[in-house]
């Protein structure tokens, strides 16, 4: 019921974050990445670090020793990769 009434909304009012959002768990998607990015700086958590540059493919352990060491620390629960926090300097 809500999904019926926010979408349209979301398209409307923000075409450019929106584009290509074609499904429920695509806008859920794009909410949650704007959600992460607007709390400070201090406590960052990413779906994907969005800084780093890394080569090999998400989801793997390389992926996560790459990311780690660029600064980021994986947030696992249940075995499962969750995100990616950043860590203080």
């Amino acid at each position: 019921m809500w999904a019926e009434k926010y979408i349209p909304l979301l398209r409307q009012e923000y075409p450019k974050v929106f584009e290509g959002c074609q499904t429920v768990d695509d806008y859920f998607h794009g909410l949650v990445i704007c959600f992460l990015a607007s709390f400070s700086k201090e406590n960052q958590v990413f779906a994907y670090p969005i800084m780093a540059e890394n080569k090999e493919r998400p989801n793997t352990i390389a992926y996560c020793e790459e990311s780690y060491e660029q600064g980021y620390s994986a947030i696992i629960n249940d075995g499962k990769l969750l995100g990616f926090r950043q860590e203080k300097e």
